[in-house]
């Protein structure tokens, strides 16, 4: 009997040698691992995520966009995190080295709310697969956000807080770094960090959504 579909998983493999850029972001100085060139073969990757099916997760109902959950790679994205969690983080915890990582393509048709939230995972990275002239004028990114009155960027992860970010009135919020996107380049942070997808869907002139490749890993 023959499939209807064979997948090469090899069209979605990530670069091998890498050349991170380390930025420092807020009053805490917290790192951003930056890599360009993630993928090796960007338009096939870019492709599939065209094509694929989204649906809307009922167990992250606050998330304003639509998930595919993509497991082609997982290994290579494991291995890529431990590193930069390893080197770039000072993070040696062992701890949750079995837990499973969350591997998604996401997309967006609207952005009501421009608010932070923390994930439960320690770090997130996120990769655009929009072409750079789709992210012209700084169009869409990820923004990094302080409490304006005790003056915090980060918070302990997987307790009531979570629920109390996204509970707060949004103007309690300042935004203090805009990550821009740019097409193929990794962003990789801990999810700590209060953050938020900026879209500035007013200026928005291609056809095409806002996707991206997203790493939620411990």
């Amino acid at each position: 009997m023959d499939l209807v579909e064979i997948i090469d998983s090899n069209a979605f493999k990530i670069r091998d040698r890498i050349e991170p850029n380390i930025i420092q972001i807020g009053n805490t100085n917290s790192r951003v691992v930056i890599i360009p060139d993630f993928f090796v073969y960007p338009d096939k990757i870019r492709e599939y995520a065209l094509n694929c099916k989204y649906f809307k997760d009922p167990e992250t109902p606050r998330n304003p966009g639509f998930i595919h959950y993509f497991a082609w790679n997982e290994q290579q994205v494991l291995q890529l995190t431990n590193l930069l969690r390893n080197e770039f983080m000072g993070d040696h915890r062992t701890s949750h080295d079995g837990f499973a990582p969350v591997i998604s393509l996401q997309t967006y048709n609207k952005i009501d709310l421009y608010q932070p939230h923390v994930d439960y995972f320690h770090y997130a990275g996120i990769c655009p697969l929009n072409f750079d002239n789709e992210l012209s004028n700084n169009v869409s990114g990820t923004s990094f956000f302080r409490h304006k009155k005790t003056g915090e960027e980060y918070t302990a992860l997987a307790n009531y807080r979570h629920i109390e970010i996204l509970d707060s009135d949004p103007s309690e919020w300042e935004v203090y770094h805009t990550q821009y996107h740019k097409y193929n380049q990794y962003i990789f942070y801990e999810s700590a960090l209060f953050h938020c997808a900026y879209w500035k869907k007013d200026d928005w002139t291609t056809e095409y959504p806002r996707f991206t490749f997203n790493t939620f890993t411990w």
